[in-house]
Formats: C-alpha cells, sequence, structure tokens
C-alpha cells in the first residue's frame, strides 16, 4: 500500500503524454565572437558575463515532441575593458539583454529517470549596456541550440545563441537606431539549471 501519499515518480513519468509543458531557466552566459565585423569590435570587449531567466511555454505533442515560445532576461556586467568610462560614470554601467523566440524540443527518453533532450529555436535579442544617462543597443536575430539533461522536474543544460546583430545605437546620436552593414558571427554560450513543469 502507498499510504495515500504521491505517486511514486518512474509512475509520474509514464504518465507524461500530450499537454502543455513549461520550464523556469536559471544560467549563466558568456560573450563570443564579434559584435560587428570592424576589425577588433569583439562583443566581449562591451558586454561581460550575463546571468540569464528564462521562461519557455509550449506543447508536447508527444512524449518525445515539444514547441513552443521561449523568453530569456539578462543582467550582467560591462567588459573590464569598460573600466575607465564605467567607473568614471555617476551611475556606473549596466548590461542586460531580451530575447524572444520559437523552439522546438526532442526529449530522447521521456519516460527514464534521466532524459537527454535538444532544442533548436529562432527568433530575435538584443543587448544593451547603460553607460550613464546614455542607452546603446544592438540586436537582431538569432538561432539557438541547447542539449540538456532531465532529472524528473530538475535538469541542467549547455546551450549557445549564434546570430549576427543586424542593428545597433547610433554612437553619434543615440536616439537613432542604424543598420550595421559589415555583419559579423557572434554567440552567447550559456550552462544552467531547468525546472519543468509537465
Amino acid at each position: 500500500p502507498d499510504g495515500g501519499g504521491a505517486p511514486p515518480a518512474r509512475a509520474v513519468r509514464s504518465a507524461r503524454g500530450a499537454g502543455f509543458g513549461a520550464r523556469l531557466t536559471v544560467s549563466l552566459a558568456a560573450p563570443t565572437g564579434n559584435a560587428t565585423g570592424v576589425p577588433g569590435d569583439s562583443l566581449s570587449n562591451v558586454f561581460g558575463p550575463m546571468v540569464l531567466l528564462g521562461l519557455d511555454l509550449g506543447y508536447h505533442f508527444t512524449p518525445t515532441w515539444y514547441a513552443g515560445l521561449y523568453t530569456n532576461l539578462g543582467l550582467g556586467v560591462w567588459s573590464s575593458k569598460l573600466d575607465t568610462t564605467c567607473n568614471a560614470s555617476a551611475s556606473g554601467c549596466m548590461a542586460y539583454q531580451a530575447a524572444l523566440g520559437f523552439e522546438v524540443n526532442a526529449h530522447l527518453a521521456p519516460h527514464e529517470s534521466v532524459d537527454p533532450w535538444i532544442g533548436l529555436g529562432a527568433g530575435l535579442e538584443q543587448s544593451n549596456m547603460d553607460e550613464g544617462t546614455v542607452t546603446y543597443r544592438i540586436g537582431g536575430p538569432a538561432a539557438r541550440v541547447r542539449f540538456g539533461l532531465q532529472f524528473d522536474e530538475i535538469g541542467v543544460y549547455l546551450g549557445a545563441t549564434v546570430g549576427k546583430y543586424s542593428y545597433m545605437t547610433d554612437p553619434a546620436n543615440t536616439a537613432v537606431t542604424a543598420t550595421i552593414a559589415n555583419q559579423a558571427l557572434h554567440a552567447w554560450i550559456d550552462l544552467g539549471m531547468a525546472v519543468q513543469f509537465w
């Protein structure tokens, strides 16, 4: 007899089928690649690591296949190469990021205690740098790939968001957003934890 307690974890996993699902994530992301195609314009010259908080909402069409929307909000620090500028500002500097997109996940062992999964998605991202009273923005389309291991509700994952920034704040007039003609690849690599509701 189970004494009326909660069902065993394996029974919960075996009952997984079609239905709505959600995932909360927290990760640490590091920038790589270039902000633009201008020589020496490394993304890490502006941004340091960021803490990303994420929410995935979607539908499990089968125990294996899931599709839905994702959003990320990030808060981080500026690159050490901006220390002189930021430390001289009365209010310092602050870096933050937002992303929104669509993602498909494949769960490779949805009824097992360890469920490897792969996610592929695409959307839009924007990274901002507040420098005193001025905000610089850079953003554009991006693709996302994630590899995770889910242990019942709690899991871990490694991800990468890769893209080319297509617009940025005009340094000469921060009220104007300019198209980036000379684009280059960049990526945010993140390692995090996930809480799954399914």
